[in-house]
């Protein structure tokens, strides 16, 4: 589980703060490409010149303008597929631009050593940029022609920067290469595709599922929860074991929420998804009534059964509650079992399925790689593409950062967790729903959405009235569509 850049709510709220610019970078972009020369690979070649080092260098990070938040697909379109020469990659350096935590660095230079390993005469530079000034210092280098040839994102900025032309078709390095597309899991590369055409490649995958601490159950005579996501655990139990473990007096709740956008799963839990299709969403529906009836059950879990705090009220985060020991329950990602919460020795802890109620389903949040549309150095770049997506690349950073998304890889051998765990994290992924499905899903929804649910968090509108807002003001927003149909 990525928290940075990766968390689709980071991504969305950041997004807005350069429109204005990013609008200015759309009318620069042309001009640049308009000035400079293209060039093809030549059998030795170097990616486009940065001033940038590499990351075993501490490369500083720029700060600069961010792309547009919404573009035409028709800028998408007028990108050229990439031109591979099949399974040959000569001599060259490919600049690899990542935003991940920190502390998965270690992991992305094991993996950089394997592929050099592996590929000798291909040298490849890792670049690290944290938060926003990821995107910032892309756009910059982009409009400069000094921009890395591969990038890792998350489905709502890959997909913004591919309507922005920004990123390669690799739709003919994916033929050329004999990859299998369909070994990676279909509902995450889902965002990385549209229109005919293949923007990225999903890496990793991840989800939600419940973290309890069992020390807590004890105490109140509640027994385990169930290891298979499948079992007896439905909204009523979880309601009713909530409110044993909740004691304001202690300071101990039932739950807490993670933020607000991820408040507003629990909706899905009442059967409705937010958009009318996963395949070309055109409208949101999140007003309907079991969407009404979701969303204020979100409200009730604060102000009717008391058994979680307001997101507002959420001190530092439900992770780091979780670690107090005054918390029952939380949805946590693959990281928080695997990573942020093996030191805790002050109680026992586990991992469980999340309730039932008219339907059990999870989000699924993905992350892959995509190749920048000004690279010179296409094949080499897709060779390390290719060997963090399915090949050993990908186990060894997926041990640091999430569930790999190519179902070749065995999870088992590359997680810490026990085998019973890593099939429950499994099963949770099977029909899980993206928060963002397609392009057409513009970032300024989420903005809508977070500013509804803190309205909904602070009891000032019901549920329906949060969630008709929520529809009628993204609705406004849907055409022009991203994509055209």
């Amino acid at each position: 589980m990525e928290k940075m850049v990766n968390s689709e709510a980071t991504s969305r709220r950041s997004f807005l703060r350069y429109g204005a610019i990013g609008v200015g970078l759309s009318l620069v972009a042309p001009l640049v490409v308009a000035c400079s020369s293209a060039s093809q690979p030549a059998p030795t070649a170097t990616s486009s010149g940065s001033s940038n080092a590499s990351v075993s260098s501490a490369a500083p990070a720029a700060t600069a303008a961010k792309p547009a938040t919404t573009a035409s697909a028709s800028a998408a379109t007028a990108v050229p597929a990439a031109q591979s020469g099949g399974t040959s990659a000569g001599p060259a350096t490919v600049r690899l631009y990542t935003w991940t935590a920190a502390a998965n660095l270690p992991s992305w230079k094991d993996a950089v050593a394997a592929f050099q390993k592996k590929y000798p005469s291909i040298t490849v530079n890792l670049e690290y940029t944290p938060g926003n000034e990821y995107w910032d210092k892309l756009t910059v280098e982009y409009a400069g022609n000094t921009a890395p040839d591969v990038i890792y994102a998350s489905p709502p900025d890959a997909e913004r920067v591919a309507t922005q032309g920004m990123v390669l078709d690799l739709s003919q390095l994916i033929k050329d290469n004999n990859f299998n597309l369909s070994d990676i899991n279909p509902a995450s590369q889902e965002g990385y595709q549209w229109g005919g055409k293949i923007w990225g490649i999903c890496a990793w995958n991840d989800t939600r599922y419940t973290i309890y601490n069992k020390t807590l159950f004890k105490k109140a005579g509640l027994p385990d929860l169930p290891q298979k996501w499948d079992a007896d655990f439905s909204l009523d139990t979880f309601i009713q074991y909530a409110q044993k473990l909740t004691n304001p007096s202690q300071q101990t709740w039932g739950y807490v929420f993670e933020d607000n956008l991820h408040a507003a799963h629990f909706s899905w839990l009442f059967g409705q998804y937010y958009w009318d299709s996963f395949e070309y969403p055109t409208k949101a529906v999140m007003d309907s009534p079991d969407g009404q009836q979701g969303f204020q059950f979100i409200q009730d879990m604060v102000y009717k059964y008391k058994i979680a705090p307001s997101v507002a009220a959420n001190m530092g985060g439900s992770d780091a509650m979780f670690q107090t020991g005054k918390v029952g329950m939380v949805w946590g990602g693959f990281k928080s079992a695997a990573v942020i919460d093996k030191p805790i020795k002050d109680f026992e802890w586990d991992i469980s399925t999340i309730p039932m109620g008219k339907k059990r389903v999870s989000n699924l949040s993905p992350n892959g790689f995509q190749i920048v549309s000004k690279t010179k150095v296409p094949d080499q770049a897709w060779k390390l593409v290719e060997f963090d997506t399915a090949d050993q690349g990908n186990e060894l950073m997926t041990r640091a950062t999430s569930m790999p998304a190519n179902r070749k890889i065995d999870f088992n051998k590359v997680s810490p967790l026990q085998p019973w765990q890593n099939q429950l994290l499994l099963d949770a992924l099977n029909g899980g729903w993206p928060d963002t499905p397609h392009p057409n899903i513009k970032p300024e929804f989420w903005t809508i959405m977070t500013n509804e649910m803190e309205a909904l968090m602070a009891n000032t509108k019901s549920g329906a009235d949060a969630a008709k807002a929520m529809a009628q003001q993204i609705n406004a927003k849907f055409q022009p569509y991203v994509v055209p149909k």
